[in-house]
């Protein structure tokens, strides 16, 4: 049976490694799906950071090729073609049969989201991971459209964020609290704060949606 995990990667063991240390400020979230065994050409959701941050991207060793296809107030949709795709974590992804369908920076750290064929792959990730000296941290899994419980899928900041929000007032109609009010109590940025709300609503529909 299908398992999706959410792991905890450091940003220095994942991609754009150089530009996130040098920007800290920057958000970023993939927003394709990365097949295993196939080439890596994911789409990037950038906010903030300025048109430093943006040259640090497109000089990032890691990086081949950017494309902006899109730009907002918040921020930039890019398509990027990575330098090859030895990145030691994608290799383990690719080698246990496992898909990143999703990840987002998240208080330091990426926040991965992988689909494996069953719990052997995803045990085989593992063990291959901390073989290789991969710092991955398991943080929540969970098999489709068997259990929808709020713990199994939000990661940690993603349910505190939601908590507190519901406490706050923001999903009353009218609002009785701001993203800025929110990011304030939780001493983030206020795009930290929508896109783990963005995500974290988006997995309580998802498991809803399946359930149904």
């Amino acid at each position: 049976m299908t398992v999706i995990s959410v792991y905890s990667v450091p940003r220095r063991g994942f991609l754009l490694a150089e530009s996130l240390e040098a920007h800290p400020d920057l958000q970023i979230t993939l927003e394709s799906v990365i097949p295993a065994g196939e080439e890596v050409v994911p789409y990037l959701w950038v906010f903030g950071g300025n048109d430093d941050a943006m040259d640090a991207l497109r000089t990032d060793r890691s990086v081949a090729d950017v494309t902006t296809l899109d730009r907002t107030e918040r921020g930039r949709l890019l398509k990027v073609r990575w330098r090859g795709t030895d990145d030691a974590l994608l290799s383990e992804v690719a080698s246990s049969r496992g898909s990143i369908i999703e990840g987002i920076i998240e208080d330091d750290d990426w926040r991965l989201r992988i689909r494996f064929p069953d719990r052997d792959a995803l045990a085989a990730f593992d063990r291959n991971c901390r073989r290789s000296g991969i710092e991955t941290e398991l943080v929540s899994l969970h098999h489709p459209g068997t259990d929808a419980e709020e713990g199994r899928l939000l990661t940690p900041t993603q349910h505190e964020t939601l908590r507190l929000a519901l406490a706050l007032g923001y999903f009353e109609v009218p609002r009785e609290a701001t993203l800025d009010e929110i990011a304030l109590e939780l001493d983030v940025s206020d795009t930290a704060v929508s896109q783990r709300l963005r995500r974290g609503v988006k997995r309580l529909v998802e498991a809803a949606v399946a359930t149904d």
